[in-house]
């Protein structure tokens, strides 16, 4: 990270060289992770290759909130839940929609997504419950106002079907099945009429840590 601020780069030229490393380390088409596998060249091109060890999907939200400075994180509330406390709150969510014996949910939602630590753990849970990596992403949606957020977001949940589904988790085109137009979008939560029919479908299951907005600052 410090290596990161101290080359000049912006969060997003940052995240987006991981992006690259990660990729190229991958065999995979760095643009089909979506947005920051296709960083706008004014903001300079350059990929950050992992020689500390593998780079997890749910470290790149750890990293993105790491790159941010103190007063950024403290306006926007931003903080960055481990995947254990994800793995936890989600299989609490699920515990309660089992009961009702529905099968997995179809649609699980975080209206304050961030980085796509909870999505992440829904798509464990839904792996777990004999969803396929190909269909699992779909039934995810996620919302937050920050436009990187979702983009890491994005960018986790395609690592996340190369790691666990290899070539099946890929379409011919575009990014990869499951993340359809207007399933992980930039707005607020807290609007409706801009937000909540965003997604393809009412919502079975709604996860996540909402944002503090610097009340713990």
């Amino acid at each position: 990270v410090l290596a990161l601020r101290d080359a000049g780069l912006t969060p997003r030229a940052a995240l987006a060289g991981v992006v690259a490393g990660w990729s190229s380390a991958h065999g995979v088409d760095p643009r089909r992770l979506g947005p920051l596998g296709c960083p706008d060249p004014d903001e300079g091109a350059v990929r950050v290759d992992d020689t500390s060890g593998e780079l997890a999907p749910d470290d790149l939200g750890a990293l993105h909130q790491a790159l941010l400075d103190d007063d950024h994180r403290r306006r926007r509330g931003v903080h960055y839940t481990s995947a254990q406390v994800a793995d936890a709150v989600v299989a609490l969510a699920l515990e309660q929609w089992d009961q009702a014996g529905g099968g997995p949910p179809v649609h699980v939602l975080d209206p304050a997504c961030g980085g796509g630590a909870f999505l992440l753990a829904a798509a464990r849970a839904l792996q777990r419950r004999g969803v396929s990596v190909r269909d699992v992403p779909g039934r995810l949606h996620g919302i937050d106002l920050d436009p990187l957020a979702v983009d890491v977001a994005v960018a986790s949940l395609a690592m996340w079907a190369v790691v666990e589904g290899g070539a099946e988790a890929w379409s011919a085109e575009g990014m990869f099945d499951g993340i359809p137009d207007g399933d992980l979008v930039v707005a607020d939560a807290l609007d409706p009429a801009t937000c909540w029919g965003t997604a393809s479908a009412a919502p079975h299951v709604i996860v996540g840590n909402p944002p503090f907005a610097g009340q713990l600052a």
